[in-house]
């Protein structure tokens, strides 16, 4: 069986158009088949919205502004969640010290009650966030390369990163790893649908030399190439 000839590029920006040719065709086609899947223009637009708004500020006013609109903003939910799971840790934490010490401790019957809560929503909410955020903040500050790179090079931002045993990390972030470096070339797709184009949009990845599985930026401090640091940097620690 023949194998296709392996295309030519003559520079990374025609690596950069050939990914988006592929990855754009896979998902028209994704969309013309489900119509209901390219209703994500309000969320775009409404995350487009938020982007704009967080420039960078001028002065220690506007820097002020911007932390109060930022704190409101994250009320009620964001602040409710971190008292709860804090609370959460805290208390359970400090009943297994004092145990172990030997201390005993007579919990006020209300706030046991209140823990029941509590409990109840670490498991099924509190929880799962924490394990969720772990997961993506884990897998993206991997797959990305910086420090070596030339910024505005589509090729050298991030990679695929998908060995099997980061499954249980992909699992609970969407199999971000796996998908996320489409989001570079194509950003116009949710990530529901560059799953579904994942396996053209990989080969067209491939194609292009967009690393895969290059789990040396572990200890290569997200590094292109090989990292050392400055000798100035090792006589400073």
């Amino acid at each position: 069986m023949s194998q296709r000839a392996r295309i030519t590029f003559r520079n990374d920006a025609e690596k950069v158009a050939y990914v988006r040719r592929e990855v754009n065709a896979a998902s028209d086609a994704i969309r013309a088949r489900f119509p209901l899947l390219d209703h994500q223009n309000l969320v775009g637009a409404g995350v487009m919205a938020a982007s704009v708004a967080a420039q960078p500020v001028q002065d220690a006013a506007e820097r002020a502004r911007l932390r109060i609109e930022q704190g409101s903003s994250y009320l009620p939910v964001g602040h409710l969640y971190y008292a709860l799971w804090h609370a959460f840790i805290v208390y359970h934490a400090g009943l297994f010290a004092l145990g172990a010490f030997g201390y005993a401790v007579a919990v006020p019957p209300f706030v046991e009650r209140a823990m029941h809560v509590v409990d109840f929503l670490a498991v099924v909410w509190l929880g799962p966030n924490f394990v969720r955020s772990f997961c993506i903040n884990f897998v993206s500050s991997n797959l990305h390369y910086c420090g070596d790179i030339d910024s505005r090079n589509v090729i050298q931002q991030t990679q695929v990163l998908n060995p099997w045993w980061m499954l249980p990390f992909q699992l609970f972030c969407f199999n971000f790893g796996s998908t996320h470096a489409i989001h570079h070339f194509v950003v116009r797709d949710p990530f529901y649908i560059r799953q579904l184009t994942a396996k053209t949009a990989h080969a067209a990845l491939r194609e292009a030399g967009v690393r895969f599985n290059d789990v040396g930026t572990f200890a290569r401090a997200n590094r292109w190439g090989s990292y050392r640091p400055a000798r100035g940097a090792q006589a400073d620690l």
